[in-house]
């Protein structure tokens, strides 16, 4: 009798998703998360967040920036968002910079910062959202754009 080696029908080239990060309650993180897959934040990070899909719980609190492919946010953020799509839930708090190719913010959201839209918002250098940014004399974003121009009542989003 012959035997055969059964072949699995997997690609050993494909490398398998990795497995999710959790931040849970009461559990404070200090320094820089960096992952392929998903960080999911219940408790306080503080620092960097850079993830394929980053989601800020409702009892979660960012104090740092965050770039993802999609960043969902239900808790607290205190930083620039960056990401291909970001959306602010209901309850939502941002106090930042938002640059992304789309957004949505729904109703009982709260976000106190610039919103720039970007084709390529993970390409870019933090303060290039295709423009230099800066913050003038009253804190708003003034950038080589708006230079020249005599109305200030042009700007970006700023909510």
């Amino acid at each position: 009798m012959f035997f055969r080696k059964t072949k699995l029908n997997s690609n050993d080239n494909v490398p398998e998703p990795a497995a999710p990060t959790y931040v849970g309650r009461n559990t404070i993180f200090d320094g820089t998360i960096s992952t392929d897959g998903g960080v999911y934040i219940d408790g306080l990070v503080r620092g960097s967040v850079r993830a394929k899909l980053c989601v800020i719980d409702s009892n979660g609190t960012l104090e740092g920036q965050a770039e993802a492919e999609e960043v969902i946010v239900r808790g607290r953020v205190i930083g620039p968002l960056r990401g291909h799509h970001v959306h602010l839930q209901e309850g939502a708090s941002v106090e930042g910079d938002i640059v992304s190719e789309t957004i949505a913010v729904d109703n009982g959201a709260h976000l106190q910062g610039a919103v720039w839209q970007s084709s390529d918002p993970l390409g870019q250098s933090p303060n290039d959202a295709g423009t230099d940014l800066r913050r003038d004399s009253a804190g708003l974003l003034s950038s080589p754009l708006w230079s020249g121009l005599d109305d200030t009542s042009f700007r970006p989003l700023k909510a």
